[in-house]
């Protein structure tokens, strides 16, 4: 049953809607967020379906634009005025609910005032609203969604208090594990082709890698909530997030020993082999069976990664790419298990890790995947970088990666 609601008036933010809509379905799965009459299957009792939808309901949010407040019907009516218009309906049922409804402002409107609002739904005028702006609406999906997100988890554990993970096999999930991809076998080109403009000499030769297994990695970089939970059940300081937030963005200012340390723990708390990704497990499952500079293509592009901006943003923020992998552009670089090589001169074609063989130095290990104050030039697949493993750095972090 879905747990987010998506109230809004066609002729007044459907635009909005769609975009919200997929930003949440991205996030909390399809399956969690209804938006009312596009869901509904032909044939199918419009009353009925809202009304069961509503019971499931943990959060909704009410969106409200410019002309909300004063639409009306082709009598002249303003639409609120009338006792069976469904936005209304719907906003009075959640209300009723007492559960959090959220009123969000979209282009530009401000909140009504509880005078001009029907009875029914004048409660809805104290509740603090959001705004969403078009010129910052990643950003401000990003500190909408773990508002709602630490919502429904309150309403899960107030339901459910004393339930536990039955167990750890492959098929359940800790709350603070990390939330893993399977990735196919296969081969792909590992580096930069020598026309690339801007690769570094590190990226060559360009070379044919065999992934034989499949293996898993972590869907998302490592959380703030998932790594503060090995950092308090072991009794080690925070890492600093600079004022940012924690939660769902990705963790920051840990490094690479660090990193083996959360690995180690997991695999004690989960009963599955955790692991940082080689570098070519990296690459593999960042190309996503492409050849392209990023995976989406060869141009750089503002609605796919989180690059030369101020800070980090949630995980999840831009889409996923071909094998539902998300920030493997952007946001932070990223520690992988490889000693650190200057080309890839005799390096490994089967995807193992390439430690101290061939001139390995094992002080510095590679990162991966751009960071949130890297140039696009950075944000290529190949790219590739090295850093002392002792450093903790404001864009550097992690995945996880286990073998199936």
């Amino acid at each position: 049953m879905s747990s987010i609601f998506i109230n809004y008036r066609r002729d007044d933010s459907s635009g909005y809607a769609g975009r919200i809509y997929d930003r949440l379905s991205n996030y909390f799965s399809s399956d969690h967020v209804f938006m009312d009459i596009d869901q509904i299957e032909p044939g199918e009792d419009f009353h009925d379906v809202i009304n069961e939808k509503l019971k499931s309901v943990q959060v909704a949010i009410v969106l409200i634009g410019k002309y909300w407040l004063d639409i009306a019907d082709v009598t002249g009516q303003r639409r609120l005025d009338n006792p069976d218009d469904w936005v209304r309906l719907e906003i009075a049922a959640l209300l009723e609910r007492k559960i959090r409804v959220i009123p969000v402002l979209i282009g530009g409107a401000v909140m009504p005032q509880s005078t001009q609002l029907p009875e029914n739904l004048m409660p809805l005028a104290r509740r603090n609203a959001y705004e969403i702006s078009d010129k910052r609406f990643h950003t401000d999906m990003g500190k909408l969604i773990p508002v709602m997100e630490k919502v429904i988890n309150a309403q899960k554990a107030a339901y459910n208090p004393t339930s536990k993970p039955s167990s750890t096999s492959a098929t359940s999930r800790l709350s603070f594990e990390p939330e893993m991809v399977r990735i196919p076998p296969g081969k792909f080109l590992m580096g930069s082709p020598e026309n690339d403009a801007g690769r570094w000499d590190a990226e060559d030769p360009q070379h044919e890698v065999t992934i034989s297994n499949a293996f898993e990695i972590g869907k998302y970089p490592v959380t703030f909530d998932e790594y503060d939970a090995f950092a308090r059940a072991t009794d080690r300081k925070l890492p600093n997030d600079r004022g940012w937030g924690r939660g769902r963005r990705p963790v920051i200012n840990v490094s690479w020993h660090d990193a083996q340390d959360y690995v180690k723990w997991l695999s004690g708390q989960t009963g599955k082999q955790c692991r940082l990704p080689t570098e070519a497990e990296w690459e593999y499952a960042a190309r996503a069976n492409t050849q392209t500079r990023y995976w989406w293509g060869d141009d750089i592009d503002t609605n796919n990664a989180v690059y030369n901006t101020t800070q980090t943003e949630p995980v999840g923020t831009f889409k996923a790419n071909a094998f539902g992998l998300y920030d493997t552009a952007g946001n932070v670089l990223e520690w992988v298990q490889d000693c650190w090589h200057e080309n890839y001169n005799n390096a490994p074609k089967d995807g193992s890790a390439w430690l101290e063989v061939n001139g390995g130095n094992c002080d510095r290990r590679v990162v991966r995947g751009g960071s949130w104050l890297i140039i696009p030039l950075y944000l290529r697949s190949a790219f590739r970088l090295r850093i002392i493993t002792d450093y903790a750095l404001n864009y550097l972090g992690f995945r996880i990666a286990r073998d199936c």
